[in-house]
């Protein structure tokens, strides 16, 4: 059976699309589940983010979590983070 001419061309359309929504695809950011014990130090930077916390946290003594500018930590609010140690987070828009 021959494809006609609009069959070849709504096989090319389809192509390209699929191309588009790939790309698309790749464009979309990381998501990072977290939760549990931090007993080192610790960095949450733009491209884990957003970082999900899926069980309590524990900062413990001597560790220190980072939270870099423009991160984005979501937590639910049946859960905690708890600090022993430190956190040290950036400012939306700031470097650092």
């Amino acid at each position: 059976m021959l494809i006609g001419e609009g069959g070849v061309r709504n096989r090319c359309a389809l192509t390209v699309c699929a191309m588009v929504l790939t790309i698309a695809a790749g464009a979309v950011q990381a998501q990072t589940d977290v939760g549990g014990l931090i007993l080192s130090d610790t960095t949450w930077d733009a491209e884990g983010s957003p970082y999900i916390v899926t069980s309590s946290i524990l900062i413990g003594a001597g560790a220190t979590l980072t939270i870099k500018s423009d991160v984005e930590v979501r937590v639910d609010p049946e859960l905690s983070i708890l600090v022993g140690g430190r956190v040290r987070a950036g400012r939306p828009g700031r470097p650092g």
